[in-house]
């Protein structure tokens, strides 16, 4: 094997030196920061290292044939290497970090055109060396707009092939064949609540700050509309204020409620409000808690197999957030996710990020305010794929 270190200002640039000498089946085996201190002394420049090796049978790049003629279609099954994907992705992470720091444009849209120009042309130099030469123009604009919506550069790849894939009359139809692409991804990972057919008992969880009890008070107003009889439960007793707040909701909506701080009072309770539909609110816990996923399990195990867990998550925030939420969240097996402040997020490429991934529970409720319960509403595909790409 044939192992190399390389350089550059950024870990792009450095492997982007990695695929022109040691060609694209060359293996990262590790990245860092370095100081160039030989050359610039004391307050040397930060440099990238990437070391990177390929079989000594392939030899570097330059040993290779040359392909002078145009590219097999093929280009749209080429397999991605993780070990590239993934300083790639930690450069495009950056460089939207970066654009969410800008103050709002004059016209109000909370995007800057310059940024999102600039934006762009980086991801198009991101995807140049995962892409065979002879892409078209529309493959790499619809890339480029998949890319500055926040989707994870695997994921974009896929909607992208997945919309090339379908016949166009022009180019003006690219953005329409991206969302329907997008759209048509997104729907099996959206479940559609039934009221009749539903669990009595229904659980919400998630972590602090997402808006997990005005979300159940939007869903117990949506279960009266649908002629449902409901009861709210709290086993909230860390967040101050916290019981007055469903409380309120409940007395609102003409529901009864009641306060579970412990498992005989949780048992009580189920037994009191047999034969209506039960909603429960429980405390939002930090990942930190190590005793926040042992108390879960245990309400799980006293509410059965027939209750449903509603995994409550703001998609304010951030990609590797939701990912580690989802990470933690994952030994209680959820069997939905809501998904809340859409009205707050100017960019939800994470939420495809999220969705795409695998054993990611379907998306059942998703909500747009504090209006109860106006700001509710069922994911729909189309709606959702316009509202990642912007159109």
């Amino acid at each position: 094997m044939h192992i190399k270190r390389f350089t550059g200002t950024t870990t792009l640039e450095a492997v982007r030196r990695v695929k022109e000498e040691l060609g694209p089946d060359a293996l990262i085996l590790d990245t860092r920061k370095i100081r160039d201190g030989a050359r610039f002394g004391l307050l040397g420049k930060t440099l990238y290292e990437v070391i990177a090796a390929v079989d000594r049978e392939a030899g570097p790049a330059e040993a290779l044939p040359v392909q002078r003629t145009a590219p097999d279609a093929s280009w749209r099954e080429l397999r991605l290497n993780r070990a590239l994907i993934d300083p790639i992705e930690s450069e495009l992470r950056a460089l939207r970090r970066s654009i969410e720091r800008l103050e709002k444009s004059e016209d109000g849209t909370g995007r800057s055109a310059r940024a999102e120009a600039e934006f762009r042309h980086s991801a198009f130099a991101v995807l140049e060396p995962l892409l065979l030469r002879g892409t078209t123009e529309a493959e790499r604009r619809l890339l480029g707009w998949l890319l500055a919506a926040g989707v994870s550069p695997h994921h974009a790849l896929s909607i992208a092939h997945a919309a090339m894939s379908e016949p166009r009359e022009a180019a003006a139809d690219l953005l329409h064949a991206g969302r329907k692409a997008l759209a048509a991804k997104l729907e099996p990972h959206l479940a559609v609540p039934r009221s009749d057919t539903g669990p009595t008992v229904e659980i919400f969880v998630g972590p602090t700050g997402v808006g997990k009890t005005t979300t159940l008070a939007k869903v117990a107003a949506w279960e009266e509309k649908e002629e449902a009889e409901v009861a709210l439960l709290t086993t909230d007793t860390f967040r101050m204020g916290a019981e007055e707040q469903l409380r309120a909701y409940a007395d609102l909506l003409g529901m009864p409620f009641e306060v579970a701080p412990s498992p005989e009072e949780l048992l009580r309770n189920l037994r009191r409000f047999r034969g209506r539909r039960i909603l429960i609110d429980s405390a939002g816990r930090s990942r930190a808690d190590r005793e926040a996923l042992p108390a879960l399990l245990r309400q799980k195990e006293i509410l059965g197999e027939k209750a449903r867990f509603h995994l409550v998550l703001a998609t304010t925030t951030k990609d590797d957030d939701l990912r580690a939420e989802m990470a933690f969240y994952r030994e209680l097996r959820p069997d939905t996710l809501i998904l809340t402040k859409l009205d707050e997020s100017a960019c939800l490429g994470n939420l495809v990020n999220l969705l795409l991934d695998p054993d990611v529970p379907p998306v059942i409720w998703t909500t747009s305010g504090q209006r109860v319960p106006e700001d509710l509403s069922v994911p729909q595909p189309e709606v959702l794929a316009a509202r990642v790409l912007g159109v």
